[in-house]
């Protein structure tokens, strides 16, 4: 959810706050909540229907508010009921699907309904199951019928950035543009399927470790395979550098001027000092760039003429922070603490939002064009493959790395020993004891991990670390236990990444 999310967090537990923590393990995070509520990957909206359900039939719904600022409420109203399925969905409905008792549900309901302001702070993981946009917009429909929805202390997804726009004036984009877009999740199954019309032949890989950072690893691998030429400029020879005709060494960042913001959250801007030249014949991605349209002779078209450093300059220019940046290295954006949405709420007719009705639409036409039911209602993951692979796979990132960067770092490495999270039932139903080294397998690959036999993560997941590099030994088993290699391509109905869908099965791997 971002590096300042548990900061925040921390901050409203000492000014009283109360915090749960739903989540198929208990993260590092786990600390700063007073409960923790295991809960079945991909099942959230379940859950969230039937808090919705013990709100509504206890006459907690904020109703001014739904009738004011929403739109489709009564449908959504009816699949809790029941009244066209025959299936209230009811705390005991939930808790076969979720692992979540009925009990818990309806105390969960009660101190949300009744506790304001309440803010569900939802993170990114559930979204990455199949139908995961049915969780984000079934958690929204919660705020929404709490109410908790513009007001301070409220909200309805993710701590959103508490500054504004960076002052500076946009740079011209040019007049070139795509031909046509891959998916970055998908790109394998497009080009291996024959989808492109033309075909793709070759690939120009700068700043990504595309093999290692896509689901599917494996298809990854096969789709490079395909092309007639691959080129990959990168700083350090990557899993997807090994499957590149040609690879350019790009200098580090400490061999060259940029600029640099904060992630998500706050809006600071750094300056990188270069502090050496670039060694051996290394260039930066923009110079490598540059002397390959000089090649082609498009140096003015690509440059501007200008270099890299010279380009810098000019934002620089154009921006009042300039003085801060030369002088400190850093630019700190004011401090502008907001309330989302609070003029929507205040009046929704003079301040619409950006959806047809200008209102908040739990009855969506826009779901329906993505193949989704017009409602948030909970859809159960078809897995044709589950009584082989029994075990849902869960892939978070790592604290240790930023994705697949950082994770050739030796001490980095030495910090936590990277294992696959496993539930000693799980685990002893399997013969598995801490730290014997296991495969995790689906028809997809296999990796090689120690195993972590923990009470902190919930019986029938596992947990491993996305970003590991991809290590294939001679068997075709992944020593470096890159968590793709068992993740699919496939994609939810809007086109987002499936990732915490995948199944797996473990093994010891003596056994």
């Amino acid at each position: 959810m971002g590096p300042n999310t548990p900061h925040f967090i921390a901050q409203a537990r000492d000014r009283g706050a109360r915090v749960v923590l739903i989540d198929p393990r208990y993260t590092d995070s786990g600390v700063l909540a007073d409960e923790w509520v295991p809960v079945r990957p991909g099942t959230d909206a379940a859950l969230a229907a039937a808090m919705a359900y013990v709100i509504e039939t206890e006459g907690q719904a904020d109703v001014d508010f739904l009738d004011s600022h929403t739109v489709g409420y009564e449908a959504y109203r009816r699949y809790l009921l029941g009244k066209d399925d025959a299936t209230p969905k009811t705390p005991a409905w939930a808790a076969e699907i979720t692992g979540v008792s009925a009990e818990t549900i309806v105390r969960l309901a009660r101190e949300y309904a009744t506790h304001r302001p309440a803010a569900l702070l939802a993170g990114w993981a559930p979204q990455r199951t199949y139908y995961g946009e049915q969780i984000a917009r079934a958690v929204i429909t919660l705020a929404c019928m709490s109410g908790n929805v513009g007001i301070r202390g409220g909200g309805l997804a993710t701590l959103g950035t508490r500054y504004g726009v960076l002052p500076v004036d946009s740079l011209p984009l040019g007049p070139y543009r795509p031909a046509r877009h891959l998916s970055s999740t998908s790109w394998a199954a497009a080009i291996l399927g024959g989808e492109m019309d033309p075909p793709v032949r070759m690939a120009y890989i700068v700043a990504s470790n595309l093999i290692n950072r896509s689901p599917n690893t494996l298809a990854n691998a096969r789709a490079l395979e395909s092309l007639d030429f691959v080129v990959v400029q990168d700083p350090f020879f990557t899993p997807t550098a090994r499957w590149a005709d040609i690879v350019l060494p790009i200098c580090t960042d400490l061999e060259r001027p940029d600029l640099v913001t904060s992630w998500g959250h706050d809006l600071h801007l750094f300056y990188n000092h270069q502090v050496l030249p670039p060694m051996a014949e290394s260039r930066t991605d923009y110079g490598a760039l540059a002397g390959l349209a000089e090649r082609f002779g498009l140096a003015e078209a690509f440059t501007g003429g200008k270099s890299e450093a010279e380009w810098v300059a000019e934002i620089m220019e154009r921006s009042p922070f300039r003085d801060a940046l030369e002088r400190d290295g850093v630019w700190r954006g004011e401090d502008e603490p907001r309330v989302a949405l609070a003029e929507f709420r205040a009046d929704p007719q003079a301040h619409p939002l950006k959806t047809p009705s200008g209102r908040i639409e739990i009855t969506a036409p826009a779901a329906e064009a993505c193949g989704l039911p017009p409602i948030p209602s909970y859809i159960p993951i078809q897995d044709d493959d589950a009584a082989e692979y029994p075990l849902q796979l869960i892939t978070p990132h790592s604290r240790l790395r930023s994705n697949s960067c950082l994770h050739a770092n030796p001490w980095l490495q030495r910090l936590e020993t990277h294992a696959v999270w496993i539930n000693p039932a799980d685990a002893g139903e399997r013969g598995i004891a801490q730290g014997d080294m296991i495969e995790v397998s689906n028809s997809r690959g296999r990796v090689a991990l120690p195993a972590y036999v923990t009470e902190r993560i919930m019986p029938g997941v596992v947990c491993i670390y996305q970003g590991t590099w991809y290590q294939p030994g001679e068997d075709g088993v992944d020593m470096g236990a890159c968590a793709n290699v068992l993740t699919d391509h496939r994609l939810t109905p809007s086109g987002g990444p499936g990732t915490h869908s995948a199944r797996v099965q473990i093994r010891r791997r003596d056994a």
